[in-house]
């Protein structure tokens, strides 16, 4: 009849499937995100934090193009720079790996800003990626 013995080389095989699965479905997500949201909110005076995918090491960084942004002057945006890189507990960080690139956006005016941002290399005329933001800054009676 049938065999249930899995040779090593199968075992290997279905691992293999599974991992390009995983890998496949985290690609398709966003390679962005707020710290509270994807659309955050945030009040005037107020400061929440955009993360965004990135890597240092090269070369590549996110800046916000204000001239593709629609109503910016509601907010502020400073660019915090990369979190620091996490590693295993008595381990070190690994070199050239991914790190969030954080900007600091702070309410001005009641209203919604579309903050527009480019992954660029310095001489590139492309950008690599680009990735809008919704943010609502909320007034005092909102």
């Amino acid at each position: 009849m049938f065999s249930t013995r899995v040779s090593r080389h199968g075992l290997i095989v279905v691992a293999g499937i599974a991992a390009v699965f995983v890998a496949s479905f985290l690609a398709s997500t966003s390679p962005a995100c707020a710290a509270n949201d994807e659309n955050p909110q945030v009040a005037v005076g107020a400061t929440t934090t955009l993360e965004l995918d990135g890597n240092p090491s090269t070369g590549y960084r996110w800046v916000l193009d204000v001239a593709a942004s629609e109503n910016a002057e509601l907010v502020t945006v400073e660019d915090a720079g990369f979190a620091s890189a996490k590693a295993e507990p008595g381990k070190r960080p690994v070199l050239g790996a991914p790190q969030k690139q954080r900007f600091e956006v702070t309410g001005v005016s009641p209203g919604d800003a579309t903050l527009v941002f480019y992954y660029v290399r310095s001489g590139d005329e492309t950008p690599a990626k680009t990735q809008e933001f919704l943010v609502e800054v909320l007034g005092a009676s909102d």
